[in-house]
């Protein structure tokens, strides 16, 4: 312990139990006793790699409290990204420190392919397929949500295809 004769301030370095005693001018005493514990490594998890379509952006959410260095010099929680690129947050809270990274690539927008404009006769039906396996779907004028749809009336059907936030639209 460093001492000028009226403060103290201590220099710990290692793990381990440490006792202070306090004498005022009265010789009154006080003593008091703190535990030094091994700082832990936080575990900052900023999730899985993600792709991007033009244009649009992500959050990148480092998700513990602490004071935050992200690599585009930004010092918030979270950031928002709209360009491809590795990212990295280093956080400290409360003396413990970690970091993560994420790689967000540019995604590609789906491509459908309905087929051509047919005629379709009573009581027949035609099947539409959105391709694009894995994706999300919405058709209308039905509101389904699965890739492909059997259809047994003549109209105009239209099909947005949303795969990792890049979305197509197409009609037949």
């Amino acid at each position: 312990i460093v001492s000028d004769g009226n403060t103290a301030t201590p220099t710990i370095n290692d793990v381990g139990v440490y006792t202070v005693t306090i004498t005022d001018a009265d010789q009154c005493t006080a003593t008091e006793q703190v535990t030094i514990v091994p700082g832990s490594s936080l575990v900052v998890d900023l999730g899985e790699d993600v792709a991007i379509c033009a244009g649009a952006s992500v959050i990148l959410d480092a998700g513990i409290d602490g004071t935050y260095n992200w690599s585009t010099a930004e010092t918030t929680q979270t950031i928002e990204v709209n360009v491809t690129g590795t990212y990295y947050v280093d956080v400290d809270s409360a003396g413990c420190t970690g970091s993560d990274t994420i790689v967000v690539s540019s995604g590609a927008l789906p491509v459908i392919d309905l087929g051509l404009d047919s005629i379709l006769c009573t009581g027949d039906s035609v099947i539409l397929d959105a391709g694009n396996a894995g994706s999300t779907y919405n058709w209308l004028p039905n509101g389904e949500t699965t890739q492909t749809i059997t259809v047994h009336t003549a109209d105009t059907y239209s099909v947005t295809v949303d795969d990792s936030g890049c979305s197509s639209t197409s009609e037949i």
